[in-house]
């Protein structure tokens, strides 16, 4: 039986029962939310004190049996802000067979919190003025949670206007008390993350926030949110300026074919994003038009870092009003969670926007001016560290060069001292045909030792044998004429008979090339490396760290350092590498 409810009527969920609400404009009518993927009832609990309920039924061609599992999977999801939806439990014939076998349709439904509020759609539709507060409030608190989202490696792979709902805009919303964030995402069956699966139907982006016409298909990453929440940021931003909202296409600030083209609305957008909020919103804003992948659009830590910069805090510092400590709560724990996240320039960047607003006398004043010494410190340390290693490297090539010199040097005198044997034998009277041969035979040996040197040397040159002639030869006299050697030896000269030399080996001793030693590092230096080594294991998420790791490990084994400390640092590392596998 296909599932046709009315207004109050009664369900019963896991042994509770909920009465179907009504439509808040219409007494008696059915509160029902229809999406792309389904409808969306409100569930108000019978005679009990917990928060309304939203039970959403897809469609036939939605209901996956997969969702049971990426339900239990995303649940962990549901303590990021913004992401409240993701506490949910589906329904299953295991679990409520009565109310499955009445009402077929409930098959696989997710039950999840209510969440009050606008949608950000019905700001759009309705052209709700905003004020430049609010309008500010809203995209900060969005690119807050997409910011907090991609530094997990997630992605709701589907923002539009429809999809945002936004708590913070009710007179009642108080941010102490209530659960929910100042907006809130809503549809995530197909988010991307770490362990979910790809969803069996994947819908292509919404119009209006996407780029459909370069993305044929679908897109399922990490990267998928970064064009479409971008636009969103600067329709909020915008929204408080009349003429935007006069010129709003309707369901979205851009009309679905102008995404990405020279149109009036874009420039239009431009300008007034630099003229009420700054040159580096405009230009993220151009960058994300211009982007030819989602991967080269701005990161959402560009943009909660540029809308912050952009706000009434940078205003009362222009107009040297100091703000009270209390105020930056929000921004003191988003620049915690990015450096957590090793993203430390803009840590530091959010912590000196804190510290010059704030007088001198302030404790959370003095608490920052600490932590950014600290990173002085280590930023010192580092460099004192790169500066260790380079010097080693320049010593090391430096001791290369001077050992092929030395054997230039060394082979070149062989060929030296193999020319001047062969004219002290020819002004002994002996025949000029052996000079020649000897010229010739030291002339090859030269060029084939010089391309040679080049190379690095292995192993310590022994010994080279050269000939030297003895009394005994058999000789066809011929007249006298004039060697001329050439640099390239081809043929020994023509004669009526060839000569034959016998050779007798005779070995010359050759001193062995010495190497200047390797500096040894300071202790200074040593110590300098430690503290890299402990830097670099404490930030083991930032890629390559463990590989850097592991060869200044190298480096301190060789120096003076006790065993027991390397023993100690190796055990460190083989922590830290399981932290990475798990």
């Amino acid at each position: 039986m296909a599932f046709q409810p009315n207004a109050l009527d009664s369900i019963t969920l896991n042994k509770n029962r909920y009465l179907l609400g009504e439509h808040p404009a219409w007494a008696e009518r059915l509160y029902c939310q229809e999406g792309r993927q389904g409808f969306v009832y409100q569930l108000i609990p019978e005679g009990a004190n917990t928060g309304f309920l939203a039970m959403k039924v897809f469609k036939s061609n939605f209901r996956i049996p997969s969702l049971v599992y990426r339900s239990e999977l995303m649940h962990a999801y549901s303590a990021i802000k913004g992401l409240v939806v993701s506490n949910r439990t589906v329904i299953i014939p295991q679990n409520e067979f009565e109310l499955l076998a009445k009402h077929n349709d409930l098959m696989y439904a997710v039950v999840m919190p209510w969440v009050y509020g606008p949608k950000w759609y019905d700001v759009l539709m309705d052209k709700q003025p905003m004020t430049r507060s609010l309008s500010r409030k809203t995209a900060c608190s969005l690119a807050q949670i997409l910011a907090s989202m991609e530094q997990m490696g997630l992605a709701h792979c589907d923002l539009s206007a429809a999809n945002l709902i936004l708590p913070g805009h009710l007179e009642t919303y108080d941010s102490e008390s209530n659960e929910m964030f100042f907006v809130e995402l809503v549809d995530i069956e197909q988010m991307y993350g770490i362990g979910l699966e790809k969803p069996e139907l994947l819908e292509g982006g919404s119009p209006g926030y996407s780029d459909q016409l370069s993305n044929k298909e679908p897109i399922w990453n990490k990267y998928s949110d970064r064009f479409s929440g971008a636009i969103l940021i600067c329709e909020m931003l915008a929204w408080s300026i009349e003429e935007i909202r006069l010129a709003s296409w309707g369901g979205s600030y851009f009309a679905p074919e102008e995404i990405k083209q020279d149109s009036d609305r874009f420039r239009l957008m431009h300008a007034k994003l630099e003229q009420h909020w700054g040159s580096a919103i405009a230009t993220l804003f151009i960058r994300t038009w211009d982007s030819g992948e989602l991967i080269q659009c701005p990161t959402f830590g560009e943009w909660y870092v540029a809308v912050m910069s952009s706000t009434e805090m940078i205003e009362a510092v222009n107009k040297n009003v100091l703000l009270p400590s209390w105020s930056f709560q929000n921004e003191l724990a988003q620049a915690r969670e990015l450096e957590k996240f090793g993203n430390i320039p803009a840590a530091l960047l959010i912590y000196n926007s804190i510290k010059d607003q704030l007088p001198e006398t302030d404790s959370l004043y003095r608490e920052i001016e600490i932590h950014l010494n600290d990173y002085s410190k280590r930023s010192e340390i580092e460099r004192v560290s790169e500066d260790f290693e380079k010097k080693v490297t320049n010593e090391q090539l430096g001791n290369k060069a001077n050992l092929k010199k030395r054997m230039i040097y060394i082979l070149g005198g062989f060929a030296v001292l193999i020319l001047c044997s062969a004219m002290i034998f020819n002004q002994s009277g002996k025949p000029e045909k052996n000079t020649e041969a000897l010229i010739i035979q030291a002339t090859t040996v030269q060029e084939t030792i010089e391309p040679s040197i080049t190379k690095e040397p292995t192993v310590v040159p022994t010994q080279i044998v050269t000939p030297e002639p003895t009394p005994t030869l058999t000789v066809t006299a011929t007249p006298k004429s004039t060697i001329k050697p050439t640099p390239v030896a081809t043929a020994i000269v023509n004669h009526e008979k060839p000569l034959k030399i016998l050779v007798k080996p005779t070995s010359i001793p050759i001193a062995k090339p010495t190497s200047s030693p390797v500096a040894k590092p300071t202790q200074a230096e040593i110590n300098a490396m430690v503290n890299k080594f402990g830097d670099l294991l404490f930030q083991y998420k930032i890629p390559n760290n463990i590989i850097l790791a592991k060869q200044i490990l190298n480096k301190l084994s060789k120096t003076s350092i006790s065993r027991d400390k390397i023993s100690k640092m190796q055990k460190e590392l083989k922590e830290t590498e399981k932290l990475i596998g798990k």
